[in-house]
């Protein structure tokens, strides 16, 4: 896209040489990618050739639903006054906010099923949470292009959250 410097999307597979730098839908109908527009310092998500999002370099699992309908990534983000977390957007609104630094790099740590339903593990403080995300009757691709993804102090309420904890499973060498 002219005017936009590429990037990648940070590297979540543990050992992968590279990250990717496009991430297509199943249908074939959206891409998403990372780039700086014009002389912009900070790196922006873009989908279809829109920014859609420009607060953390940092973008993890850029996924479509398998019907294209939707699109989920993860992004660290500075949480006032001094916390880093990891917050899951889904079509551009905040769902979940937590401590999945420690699982990023670990398979299975973020999964989206063939309806749509986003899995994500992470820790609660001592407790290790499994959060399962299902995307909004009211928000999709189309309504991301269109709204864009508001500010972390504006966000608005998150998609259906089935926050119930998951016994963690450790095992050791």
């Amino acid at each position: 896209q002219e005017g936009i410097t590429p990037a990648y999307f940070a590297n979540w597979v543990s050992g992968a040489l590279f990250p990717p730098a496009l991430v297509f839908s199943p249908d074939g109908q959206h891409v998403a990618y990372m780039g700086r527009a014009g002389t912009e310092p900070k790196t922006g998500l873009f989908v279809d050739g829109r920014e859609v999002y420009r607060n953390s370099p940092t973008v993890y699992y850029p996924t479509f639903t398998t019907n294209g309908q939707h699109f989920y990534w993860l992004a660290e983000e500075l949480i006032p006054p001094r916390t880093r977390l990891t917050t899951v957007y889904v079509d551009g609104v905040p769902a979940a906010r937590a401590d999945g630094a420690f699982f990023r790099a670990n398979p299975g740590s973020f999964t989206v099923d063939k309806e749509g339903v986003a899995t994500f593990f992470a820790a609660d403080g001592e407790v290790v949470k499994r959060y399962r995300i299902t995307p909004a009757s009211d928000t999709s691709v189309a309504t991301l292009l269109k709204q864009g993804t508001p500010t972390i102090s504006a966000a608005p309420a998150p998609a259906t959250i089935d926050r119930a904890p998951t016994p963690a499973k450790v095992v050791a060498p």
